[in-house]
């Protein structure tokens, strides 16, 4: 058997990388009769690393995501269908008049959350060989609700590697900032108009738009969210205060829990800077099978309800009658299979929980 025909079968059956090691050692059991030891082991070694490449990428292939993508959501092998059953395709795209492209792929409605993956192409003559990037834009809601339903967009970007296809790709992080507002349905007209990029300490900047804003970019997110939900209602100590736990949402990428007040009076503003600052405030999900699953940042931001200010004679104090964080996981999961979650070293069960309804 030739190496083109390893090379295929590793394609047609993406093995594991044990499976590649026992399928060489097959392959090569009688060749290694009239070759010496180290060089066989050599062939092995470098076939499988290949193979392993092999079936990295056609795994990104057929997902549809870049590498860079896979690797910022901890996608293992086993979890693809999982990661893709999440994200919808969006297929937008605008060019502006001075050769700049902006493509909108993917995205993903989570019931508190949104995500959205966007390319930016540089006109040709351009070269983009920067260490970082950033993107300049700004939304407009087509109903203006006031307040507006979506905030906290934190930019992400995702080198892909790749400085000669002229094109960046970014991860763009939405909130829902009311409760119990989510962002289901949301209609948005997206207005990207700048791109900076950062190498050796030297700043470069693109302008999209010279004096006008218009784009065809207008992105409307899923009217259905995955994922589950329980309610608990249990009592949760913060920092020597004692609030209640009243809800936790869980989807393969994303994490959410709320609090509100054990009492009718509100709690103190203490409590958010405890919840966005305190290492204690991240989630720790536990697996029926035991297995741990630890956040990678809070990156979805904070959203609360309509806050009160009391005041005590010449001094104010506001006060908020409800809290939301939401994380991302280090690697995708199935919430199904979450058995427990641990807030502020205590353990809630989720035994309850139920799909989520549109």
């Amino acid at each position: 058997m030739g190496d083109r025909d390893i090379y295929r079968v590793f394609e047609q059956v993406k093995p594991t990388r044990s499976q590649e090691e026992a399928m060489l050692e097959r392959l090569f059991l009688e060749e290694r009769k009239g070759r010496p030891m180290k060089l066989m082991k050599k062939t092995i070694a470098v076939l499988a690393a290949a193979a392993l490449l092999l079936t990295t990428c056609a795994f990104a292939a057929v997902t549809g995501f870049g590498r860079q993508v896979l690797d910022y959501f901890g996608v293992r092998q086993e979890d693809e269908a999982l990661f893709s059953q999440e994200w919808e395709p969006v297929g937008l795209s605008h060019t502006f008049q001075n050769g700049w492209t902006v493509d909108v792929n993917q995205m993903y409605t989570g019931l508190y959350s949104a995500a959205i993956l966007v390319d930016v192409t540089a006109p040709e003559g351009v070269v983009l060989d920067g260490d970082n990037y950033s993107l300049k834009y700004w939304w407009e809601e087509t109903d203006n609700p006031w307040p507006p339903r979506i905030g906290g967009r934190s930019l992400d970007y995702l080198p892909d590697g790749n400085s000669a296809d002229g094109k960046v790709s970014f991860l763009i992080t939405a909130v829902c900032l009311e409760d119990p507002v989510s962002l289901l349905g949301l209609e948005t007209k997206f207005y990207p108009y700048r791109l900076t990029e950062y190498s050796e300490g030297v700043e470069e900047t693109f302008d999209f738009v010279g004096g006008h804003w218009t784009t065809d970019l207008t992105i409307t997110l899923s009217e259905q969210a995955s994922g589950f939900v329980q309610s608990v209602g249990q009592p949760l100590t913060v920092e020597g205060e004692e609030v209640l736990l009243d809800s936790v949402y869980l989807s393969p990428i994303a994490v959410f829990y709320g609090i509100r007040p054990s009492g009718d009076d509100p709690f103190s503003d203490s409590i958010w800077e405890v919840m966005i600052s305190s290492n204690d405030a991240s989630p720790v999900l536990t697996t029926q099978s035991g297995e741990t699953v630890r956040m990678a940042e809070q990156v979805y931001g904070r959203a609360a309800g309509e806050t009160e200010t009391v005041s005590y004679g010449m001094f104010e104090r506001t006060y908020a009658p409800f809290a939301r964080v939401g994380y991302r996981p280090e690697r995708v999961f199935a919430p199904a299979e979450i058995a427990s979650i641990t807030i502020f070293g205590q353990t809630f069960p989720l035994d309850g929980l139920v799909p989520v309804e549109s």
